[in-house]
């Protein structure tokens, strides 16, 4: 199986390849040059960072949470389904806003 290189280094991975990698659009993949040849490796989920990290929007919610833990003034969940209950309910809450 072969691909050929574009002009600004693009490389179309061949489905096969892609399936049997396990590969999908947006993945993460590394390189490493080896004594062999180039490995191509997908990151799993905990090796990436998220997209939206370093934002402004993710820096100011994560001052803002920073801020709230040190003043004592965030909210604390006694379950997961607690935090999730409540999740829904300022879903529904913000749908009704929105209407």
């Amino acid at each position: 199986m072969t691909a050929i290189i574009g002009h600004k280094g693009e490389l179309t991975i061949p489905p096969e390849v892609r399936h049997a990698a396990q590969l999908e659009e947006g993945d993460e993949v590394e390189f490493e040059v080896t004594g062999a040849g180039i490995l191509v490796r997908r990151l799993e989920f905990e090796d990436r960072d998220p997209w939206y990290y370093g934002t402004p929007e993710w820096e100011e919610g994560l001052d803002r949470a920073l801020a709230e833990s040190e003043a004592g003034t965030g909210t604390i969940y006694e379950s997961g389904e607690a935090f999730l209950a409540a999740l829904r309910q300022w879903s529904k809450d913000a749908d009704l806003r929105n209407t």
